[in-house]
């Protein structure tokens, strides 16, 4: 790294790229993870369960297979375009291409990743009742199929359950064959309905071999003919379907849907490394320096990115010489305007000006001809007339007074006619002889 913050050289970008090496070899080897954790549930646990699961948990496994086998071919596309970008010094545009497209595919990956996950929320719902259809389909079979029989007494022993929701189920199907029956005898002949043979009886396998009494599989419902059963009985009382999707979620779900979380934050870091290696090499590109600095970022216009990039010496020039323009600029204007402003008005003048307005532009009148008008209105109390005619009293705010009593008009009085004044007579003249005398 360089002296500023997400500033990268050449032998920074060099030791990012060696950890990005290191990240995408780890990420390789968890898709060849994903890829035998698949085979391990298409082989290993859906084998336990596949005469009742009638071929619907195949789908994520599958799904998962294929994603693991893409996981190891994309990241190791990576490895080597994340190691040649800090070790080449050739060809930096071409590293940068593909840089972007690293970040594309790794980008698809956690989509993939993403509806990975999502095609596990809702596998639950699609085994599920997979598990309830197959177990009363195996329930109906157990009579006439011995394959049947056998997978539903391995599944009923290992998963300690009896029927599909209770021990019920198997008193609502007939599932011992007549052929092992006396169908004469009175005993049997009461549970014959339209040729079938249906009873309270379970199979075997639904006794619980933690009973404490031997098993109690016959005449489950006759209290009368095993007094000293107990409440608890001597079969499992949970439903085959419970067990089973249970055993589902904790051991494929569960695992599966956390590995791909994991997967997903894997292929962001390896978006951001990729990110920043090409963000660098893209600023030292436009500085003309290749092996020089460049600003990494991961987003555009964020604080890292708005640094400049490249060398810092070729940065402060560019800059110096930008501020030295900008200055002969604002001189020759300022010199300019001031030297007008003597020869118009005298120096005070221009002095005055350059104090009050240093950028050398007049300011506009902020007060138009209307304002001017209606303040002049305002200071002479002029009133503006209405619509009819009738002068609107408003106060400071512009409302309307309220109306005011007229006061009552006073009378006129008649002026008398004035009295014409006689004219006065000139005075005679008198002249100073006439005086003396």
């Amino acid at each position: 790294m360089g002296g500023r913050c997400c500033t990268m050289s050449h032998a920074g970008r060099a030791r990012l790229s060696s950890f990005a090496t290191v990240h995408n070899l780890l990420t390789s080897f968890a898709g060849k993870v994903l890829v035998s954790w698949a085979l391990f549930i298409k082989f290993g646990l859906e084998s336990r369960v596949s005469p009742v699961l009638n071929n619907k948990g195949g789908a994520l496994s599958y799904y998962l297979m294929a994603l693991g086998s893409l996981i190891f071919f994309v990241q190791l596309v990576a490895i080597k375009v994340m190691y040649d970008a800090g070790t080449k010094e050739g060809a930096v545009r071409r590293l940068c291409r593909l840089l972007v497209v690293v970040q594309a595919m790794e980008v698809i990956m956690v989509i993939l990743h993403i509806s990975g996950a999502i095609l596990c929320i809702v596998h639950i719902k699609l085994v599920k009742d997979a598990f309830h259809t197959g177990v009363i389909a195996g329930i109906k079979l157990y009579r006439d199929k011995i394959d049947m029989k056998q997978a539903i007494d391995k599944i009923q022993l290992s998963f300690r359950c009896c029927g599909a929701s209770s021990m019920e189920d198997w008193f609502k199907n007939s599932w011992v064959s007549l052929t092992y029956l006396n169908v004469k005898h009175p005993d049997v002949e009461k549970y014959l309905q339209n040729g079938e043979f249906i009873k309270d009886d379970a199979p075997f396998s639904c006794c619980d071999m933690t009973a404490p009494r031997p098993c109690v599989h016959h005449d489950v419902l006759n209290v009368s003919a095993h007094r000293f059963v107990g409440t608890r009985g001597t079969l499992y009382t949970e439903g085959c379907s419970y067990a089973l999707i249970t055993f589902w979620k904790t051991y494929v779900i569960y695992p599966t849907f956390v590995a791909l979380i994991i997967l997903i934050f894997m292929h962001l870091v390896s978006i951001i490394l990729a990110r920043l290696l090409q963000t660098s090499l893209d600023g030292a590109l436009d500085a003309d320096d290749p092996l020089g600095e460049g600003v990494a970022y991961c987003c555009y216009r964020s604080p890292c990115s708005i640094l400049p990039s490249g060398d810092p010496s070729k940065v402060m020039a560019k800059k110096a010489a930008a501020a030295e323009t900008s200055t002969e600029e604002t001189d020759y204007t300022q010199d300019s305007f001031s030297s007008a402003a003597t020869d118009s008005r005298g120096g005070d003048f221009a002095d005055q000006w350059e104090t009050q307005h240093p950028t050398g532009r007049e300011p506009r009148e902020r007060n138009s001809s209307r304002e001017r008008t209606r303040q002049n209105d305002r200071r002479e109390g002029k009133k503006k007339k209405g619509k009819k005619g009738k002068r609107d009293k408003r106060d400071k705010r512009g409302k309307k007074k309220g109306k005011k009593k007229k006061k009552p008009k006073r009378k006129k009085k008649k002026k008398k006619p004035r009295k014409m004044k006689k004219p006065k007579r000139p005075k005679k003249f008198k002249s100073k002889k006439t005086r003396r005398r």
